[in-house]
């Protein structure tokens, strides 16, 4: 039976005693930045188009590129801690999700496989594949808790029933994955948490209730739906959080885009901070080179603002987990010798 838990691990490394890391702990992997909701809240779905930029472009990875890209996580020194198959859009659009997934386990180039989903297709035949494949998590966003519910917030008509049905067949047959379920505080509508909590039990390990928060940068979530800014995405008051100056995702994550380009973070969801390609770069070499060590180097010189995505970048203040603002001095003297 399912228990309120979070999407994320209290046990963390305290990164301030590790940095700088020869290999990334977090690669996300964009198997489809193209994705079959309408989200209100969300900039990469297709109700806010008018928001994207020149340099964003929706597609779906292939298989030839997760393979490069897989193939260059094995030149790391260690294994990374997880592979995130990933980004921005919905990873089961890409019908080789699976294949990527087993390829990534057969070559052993990290410790844990994950990724999130809306869940809306995930057939039978589709989630023993994925079970098979080897995937040891599942992030699954629920966008409301009835069919209209679900036309209002994500622009789809959803059969609720078979869509749970669907899910509790995946959970029934997991093969050991972990599975989350989560829904937004606005995918609530007129429900309530005791509902969810209720609905969501049998076919889920952990469930929780989050809130929807202005972390993108150069999108505001619409205030006619009702978001607020008193709550950090995880319900504490945003009051009793500081604004974070030193992303910390700089130093411990990479992100490989559905295209086969690196942003600079997972929040760079338009795309206008790419700082290399993996058809002419190994991840390794993207990692270690020049661009992302000056941006981590600006960072702790508290010049985050320069970069476009950084400057308006809500996570820092509504998100992040991790906090190095007190170690910026040490940890800049370190990149600074090495």
């Amino acid at each position: 039976m399912g228990k309120v838990g979070t999407r994320y691990t209290n046990d963390r490394t305290r990164l301030e005693n590790v940095i700088p890391l020869d290999t990334p702990y977090l690669v996300f992997m964009d198997p489809s930045s193209v994705c079959n909701f309408k989200c209100k809240f969300c900039p990469c779905g297709g109700a806010n188009k008018e928001y994207w930029g020149e340099n964003k472009k929706t597609s779906v990875m292939s298989y030839e590129t997760a393979r490069k890209a897989i193939d260059d996580l094995s030149l790391f020194p260690s294994r990374i801690k997880t592979l995130r198959f990933y980004k921005e859009g919905e990873p089961l659009v890409n019908k080789r999700l699976p294949d990527m997934i087993h390829y990534a386990r057969k070559k052993d180039v990290c410790e844990r496989i994950d990724f999130t989903t809306n869940g809306s297709l995930l057939s039978h035949d589709l989630g023993l594949a994925l079970a098979d494949a080897g995937v040891d998590r599942m992030n699954i966003s629920v966008e409301a808790l009835d069919s209209d519910g679900y036309y209002e917030v994500s622009g789809v008509k959803m059969d609720f029933k078979q869509y749970l049905h669907n899910l509790r067949f995946f959970y029934e047959h997991r093969n050991g994955c972990h599975v989350f379920i989560k829904i937004s505080d606005l995918g609530l509508g007129k429900h309530t948490k005791e509902e969810f909590y209720s609905i969501f039990e049998n076919v889920c390990d952990e469930m929780a209730v989050e809130h929807v928060s202005n972390v993108w940068p150069g999108f505001e979530v619409k205030r006619e739906l009702k978001q607020t800014d008193e709550y950090d995405i995880y319900g504490a008051k945003m009051s009793e959080r500081p604004e974070v100056q030193v992303c910390p995702y700089l130093f411990y994550s990479m992100c490989v885009n559905s295209d086969g380009s690196v942003s600079s973070c997972l929040m760079d969801w338009n795309h206008i901070q790419i700082i290399g390609n993996v058809a002419d770069q190994t991840l390794k070499e993207i990692w270690d080179g020049k661009t992302l060590r000056d941006m981590r180097i600006e960072h702790l010189k508290e010049n985050r603002r320069i970069y476009p995505g950084c400057r308006e970048c809500g996570q820092m203040k509504c998100a992040v987990l991790d906090n190095l603002d007190p170690y910026r001095e040490e940890l800049l003297r370190r990149l600074e010798t090495t």
